[in-house]
């Protein structure tokens, strides 16, 4: 029997009216923002994000989140001062670090319903019902398409659940056994996470690739990235495979299929939605997503009263997000700075890197777009074990490559070369917030889980993707 599904945390912030307030305006203007062009919303946003968040919460945001907002305000300061970046550099910071913030909260509704639905907690004991010979594929597959939905949520969920199954089944099957599937099942979950942000229009990686690379829209971009998410999964797979042997009487097959239908339309539904809203307001389809996010969360919360048996579930479902959902924005206050520092930050660093001289360099070494790509890949992966946020080197990688005179390098290629240098970093750090939540979860070092765990099979992706980059963009310049 798979292990009962254990209530999800749901951590209430205490009812800050000033903070929730704070949120929904600086939603509404980064919405009006987006959806319009209008170039007033910075102020009345950044004043209630700014003013009326982050300051009354500092003292709850965690350290990164802290010395990240104190790095963006001091640039923020003294690069204007110095004349060394513009007025309008730092308005474009501003406004990238709003819509970073707004990006987050979004999510946070979605993953809130999430979080409170009976759909997703039973697709979580589906997975873990499977017999051991499908369990990694199948946990690779819900662990990814959870993902979409819950996020970083996915991660406390499906990795509690992991270590509660094995820690009863312990005694039966002994340490060997128990520890082997603590391994497989976490590694399962966690490398089919990590590839969200190479297809999920809801991944914060999509609106920074494709804001760096504006003649590319995601649905060209979405057979590629989950073309690359399919062959990292299947080296995760073959490498389990390769390690761990399947039993000789294996338990009689679960059905899977069926019962992750309801969770895979769900998600369709998401970037549906977000065509034809896009179409309708004739803006970018990770625009329109969000926009409509809370809309998708109503009808979301909705239908799950209505299968309840509840009276009037379309005001049940509309008074539970004014009074229950809002107030826990809050809760995610270091997330939404995290993003928002990392995001201006990259912006304000930017004017500060001399293109011009840089590609003259690299075309004087006789260097093709395949070595840089390489070398950007490798960036992004190498300076996730020193806590760099993935948002800063991608946006600041984004900024540069395309620019660089004398290369010319495909749209596609860069976009494969941020998306798997994200993807393949955020499951190796033990300073990602993937890693770190998951050994938390099982109750194991970060180091252990995404270096000694995970690092044959990060550092052998790592080598394919070079080697396709280099094939993709040449060696010579």
């Amino acid at each position: 029997m798979p292990p009962a599904a254990p209530p999800l945390p749901q951590d209430v912030a205490p009812r800050n009216g000033l903070a929730s307030l704070s949120l929904v305006v600086m939603a509404l203007t980064v919405g009006i923002h987006e959806v319009t062009g209008a170039t007033w919303t910075w102020i009345p946003g950044g004043m209630a994000f700014i003013l009326g968040f982050i300051l009354p919460q500092w003292f709850l945001l965690v350290s990164v989140a802290r010395i990240l907002a104190l790095v963006a305000v001091g640039l923020g300061v003294a690069l204007p001062l110095l004349g060394w970046i513009s007025i309008d550099a730092l308005h474009r910071a501003l406004d990238q670090a709003l819509f970073f913030a707004f990006f987050v909260a979004m999510l946070a509704l979605l993953q809130d319903t999430a979080a409170q639905s009976p759909l997703i907690r039973r697709s979580g004991t589906v997975l873990l019902s499977q017999p051991p010979g499908r369990r990694y594929s199948v946990l690779t597959f819900g662990g990814m398409l959870m993902g979409v939905l819950l996020n970083l949520g996915t991660l406390s969920l499906l990795g509690t659940m992991i270590a509660q199954g094995v820690a009863q089944g312990r005694g039966e099957s002994g340490d060997r056994v128990a520890d082997i599937r603590l391994r497989r099942m976490s590694l399962a979950m966690l490398r089919g996470f990590c590839t969200v942000p190479l297809w999920s229009p809801t991944s914060i990686s999509m609106p920074i690739v494709l804001a760096a690379l504006p003649g590319l829209a995601w649905l060209e971009l979405l057979p590629y990235g989950a073309g690359a998410a399919a062959v990292l999964l299947g080296i995760g797979w073959l490498l389990d495979r390769l390690s761990y042997h399947r039993p000789a009487a294996p338990p009689a097959a679960q059905p899977w299929v069926r019962p992750l239908l309801p969770l895979v339309g769900l998600i369709a539904t998401i970037p549906a939605v977000g065509m034809a809203v896009g179409g309708w307001l004739d803006v970018r389809m990770i625009t329109a997503i969000l926009v409509s996010i809370p809309a998708i969360v109503l009808v979301w919360q909705t239908v799950q009263r209505h299968g309840s048996g509840q009276a009037r579930p379309i005001l049940a479902a509309a008074r539970a997000l004014a009074t229950e959902t809002l107030p826990k924005l809050p809760n995610f206050r270091s997330e939404m700075v995290i993003f928002a520092a990392s995001g201006a930050i990259a912006i304000l660093i930017l004017p500060l890197i001399d293109v011009e001289a840089l590609g003259s360099k690299i075309v004087a070494l006789g260097l093709g777009e395949g070595p840089v790509m390489v070398a950007g890949f490798v960036t992004i992966f190498a300076l996730s074990f020193l806590g760099i946020n993935s948002i800063v080197t991608v946006s600041v990688l984004m900024g540069v490559l395309p620019n660089l005179p004398g290369l010319e390098f495909v749209p596609i290629h860069l976009a494969l070369m941020a998306l798997t240098g994200w993807t393949l970093s955020v499951g190796i750090s033990p300073l990602s917030a993937a890693v770190r939540i998951t050994s938390r979860a099982i109750e194991q070092e970060p180091a252990i889980l995404g270096i000694r765990w995970n690092g044959i099979y990060a550092s052998t992706s790592a080598g394919l993707v070079s080697v396709v980059l280099l094939i993709l963009g040449g060696w010579g310049g």
